[in-house]
């Protein structure tokens, strides 16, 4: 029986397969995915924290950053437990963890995008939207200059976040069920909030 805990062998990992192929110079893209949190008293998932911030300490430290967007992304909020019956806890739910890291290299040669990343910071977007930019950064170093990107395979409503995305984007033009949606009072609607917010 070992002392560490499965997030820390996955770190560890990481940096191995990380170390490994940036020696061989070719890009990766890597998805690790952290299930230990996924409990109800949300209490597990700070225990990651210094781990977390270790690992990406050492991205930094080993020069890592410099050619790498680290993405981290929850796909919801808090979904069971006390907290999730209150009405914060049910935005937190619809609402989840997206954080973006981009070498400064990167914003420096891109600045229109960089403003983009920075103005949508505040617009709607959804997993379309990520997909869309994951798509948009596997063309770099050639990304139009234009900086328009366009997804002839994919549906129209996706929106790289290297593009602007209107502050004025509702829930239908994002195709985010009413159920989801948080910019109105749907969600409030009986048949997407569970009886005890009704």
């Amino acid at each position: 029986v070992s002392t560490q805990s499965t997030w820390e062998y996955q770190l560890d990992y990481l940096r191995q397969m990380w170390s490994n192929y940036a020696k061989l110079g070719i890009g990766r893209v890597v998805q690790a995915v952290f299930q230990e949190s996924h409990e109800s008293s949300q209490e597990v998932i700070s225990l990651m924290d210094n781990d977390l911030s270790d690992f990406i300490q050492w991205m930094h430290t080993e020069g890592h950053l410099s050619n790498t967007v680290l993405i981290m992304i929850a796909d919801h909020g808090g979904h069971m437990g006390s907290y999730y019956y209150t009405i914060p806890g049910l935005l937190e739910h619809k609402l989840p963890l997206l954080t973006m890291l981009f070498p400064n290299q990167y914003l420096k040669q891109h600045p229109e995008m960089h403003q983009n990343l920075q103005h949508n910071q505040q617009s709607l977007c959804t997993a379309w939207d990520i997909y869309a930019t994951l798509r948009h950064l596997a063309a770099y170093p050639n990304i139009h200059r234009s900086y328009s990107y366009d997804i002839p395979w994919g549906p129209p409503w996706q929106i790289s976040l290297l593009n602007r995305i209107s502050y004025n984007r509702t829930c239908e033009a994002a195709h985010i069920d009413k159920c989801f949606c948080i910019c109105h009072t749907h969600w409030r609607n009986w048949e997407c909030t569970p009886f005890y917010l009704s």
